[in-house]
């Protein structure tokens, strides 16, 4: 007489392995109290600054609102920049969008500081800022100097 095998041996262990596995990540997930990005993120929020807001601390992520001055465009490298004017100083900030200002147009811009990895150089890191939308305010006004 010929013994029947079993087949309740093939649906246990694959089960077993997923419970060991399951129970495995969620130990490591209860004893990691903060993780290592949470800990670069803390820390470069710490040392961000902005020509934009030259008084303010800034925050990576975060999406800031101000009114600038249009000055020009530079689409000539790997990322487009929009260079724009607040307190005297010239920003330039990333974009991706087509726009269209004069120079002197008074602009509202919506942006927040990002990390960028440049091409051609992959270790290293940069913040820098990144423009989320633009509007134009006030247009630039020509005046007759007859």
């Amino acid at each position: 007489m010929m013994k029947k095998k079993s087949t309740n041996h093939l649906v246990l262990w694959p089960m077993l392995a997923l419970a060991f596995a399951l129970h495995s990540c969620k130990d490591k997930a209860q004893g990691a109290s903060q993780s290592p990005q949470t800990e670069i993120t803390e820390t470069v929020n710490d040392t961000l600054k902005s020509r934009l807001r030259p008084n303010e601390k800034i925050e990576l992520g975060k999406i800031y609102t101000d009114t600038v001055n249009f000055v020009e465009f530079n689409d000539g490298g790997d990322n487009w920049l929009l260079f724009v004017e607040k307190n005297k100083d010239t920003i330039g900030l990333i974009y991706d969008n087509e726009y269209h200002f004069i120079r002197g147009d008074a602009i509202a811009i919506t942006w927040k500081k990002d990390s960028i990895r440049y091409a051609g150089d992959s270790e290293f890191l940069n913040f820098t800022e990144f423009l989320i939308s633009a509007k134009t305010v006030k247009p630039l006004s020509l005046t007759d100097k007859k």
